[in-house]
């Protein structure tokens, strides 16, 4: 009957050829998902600098001029703008004083006065009715 010692050993016997097979995998696994992630860096890149090159020429030639010239097609340069046009909207704006969450003033917002300080009344608010018959009256009287 084999010790402790006999049965670790012949586990990792008969694991061995697995154990490797799954370390080379996740080995390959990895540097190829690494080059992918470089390779798809690159290609943005690439895409953002088409775009930028077509935003910069769009006042003397529009997507399709392009693409006749270089005969690459339309709908590729149109995603080179768009992922141009997409890159430029996502900045996030920076907001003029403190981050309201950090605040440390305990003062509560005050509601903001309108600049027109005359109240419209509801008639103000909807449009007047439309009767075609009132409107065929007022277009006679004004007529006469």
């Amino acid at each position: 009957m084999p010790n402790f010692d006999e049965i670790d050993q012949r586990v990792q016997e008969i694991d061995a050829p697995r154990t490797a097979k799954r370390k080379a995998a996740c080995k390959t696994i990895k540097e190829r998902a690494g080059r992918r992630a470089a390779l798809l860096e690159e290609l943005a890149a690439t895409e953002r600098d088409i775009g930028d090159a077509l935003a910069t020429a769009s006042d003397v030639m529009d997507v399709n001029e392009a693409a006749l010239i270089t005969e690459v097609p339309a709908s590729d340069l149109n995603h080179c703008l768009a992922a141009h046009q997409t890159t430029r909207t996502k900045r996030k704006r920076s907001t003029s004083g403190a981050d309201p969450k950090n605040s440390t003033s305990r003062e509560k917002p005050t509601a903001r006065t309108p600049r027109n300080h005359h109240a419209q009344t509801p008639s103000e608010l909807s449009p007047p009715p439309t009767d075609s018959a009132t409107e065929s009256e007022h277009v006679a009287a004004e007529v006469a």
